[in-house]
């Protein structure tokens, strides 16, 4: 099935890139580089409607702050809305290490310039935590343009 493979592909790059995430916090283009491919893939589950496999991967501030089946109404919601995903494209992505109002530790805020099938040009921000070298996504902002 798919969605086999799917979790197949997603676990395996997981694996992958968590052998290098440990000396990310020491370079900050290798941890821009490998949280933004980690969010990457993170939204590819969300487009195949993965949402409580997408969920699993999440950080303890987005679990603290959000249950299961609150966030993936809430996604699938917003997502219904804009339709499926035409085109992505990654825009930028910026470590900040203790960011105000977070807890401590490496993130790097990821976003991309999306087009869906019911309206183009939606950013979509993804803020990635490194949590025992593992990037875990903590916010998912999708944010219609004007």
């Amino acid at each position: 099935m798919i969605s086999n493979f799917i979790k197949i592909l997603w676990i395996a790059g997981i694996l992958a890139l968590a052998l290098v995430a440990g000396c990310s916090t020491e370079n900050t283009p290798v941890a821009e580089h490998v949280a933004a491919n980690v969010a990457t893939h993170w939204l590819h589950t969300i487009d195949v409607d993965s949402l409580d496999f997408a969920y699993d991967d999440v950080g303890p501030v987005l679990r603290e702050q959000r249950t299961r089946s609150d966030w993936v109404g809430n996604v699938r919601e917003a997502r219904a809305q804009l339709g499926g995903v035409v085109d992505r494209q990654l825009a930028t992505r910026r470590y900040e290490f203790d960011p105000p109002l977070h807890p401590e530790g490496a993130y790097v805020i990821v976003s991309y310039e999306t087009d869906f099938a019911k309206q183009q040009d939606v950013e979509e921000l993804v803020l990635m935590h490194l949590i025992d070298g593992i990037w875990r996504p903590e916010r998912y902002i999708i944010d219609p343009a004007p």
